[in-house]
């Protein structure tokens, strides 16, 4: 059985990774880092995604200079992710999803893993 974590998390990736791929992996390719925009209801947050070029019909595009400049004033952990470079063995992935948004490294033969550190609960705990 699993938990309401994993659960929410094999949904992400059937639902939001799997069917988009095609565009993640042009994304990575080309050096970037893909947004990829799932089950957000929070109708401020969308207009701003629209602005960055995000549509309904169209859940992934390329992370935008804003978006990066934002989430780079972040903390540390986002900042060391968004420094690393995407290519054919790396994938990022910014998933906004519900309220929040995840850092996602995408690696071909190892699959899907949040960035270690990034999480609400890693941060609370502080380093070890």
């Amino acid at each position: 059985m699993l938990t309401p974590a994993q659960f929410l998390m094999q949904r992400i990736f059937e639902e939001g990774i799997k069917p988009n791929a095609e565009a993640i992996g042009r994304i990575a390719e080309a050096g970037g880092i893909a947004v990829v925009v799932w089950e957000v209801e929070d109708s401020e947050l969308k207009e701003g995604l629209r602005a960055d070029g995000w549509r309904p019909d169209r859940p992934v595009f390329p992370m935008t200079k804003r978006i990066r400049a934002v989430m780079a004033k972040h903390d540390s952990v986002t900042r060391r992710w968004l420094d690393k470079r995407s290519d054919l063995s790396l994938a990022r992935i910014f998933l906004f999803v519900h309220e929040g948004t995840l850092l996602l490294n995408l690696t071909p033969g190892h699959g899907i893993s949040l960035e270690p550190g990034s999480t609400d609960r890693e941060r609370a705990m502080g380093p070890n």
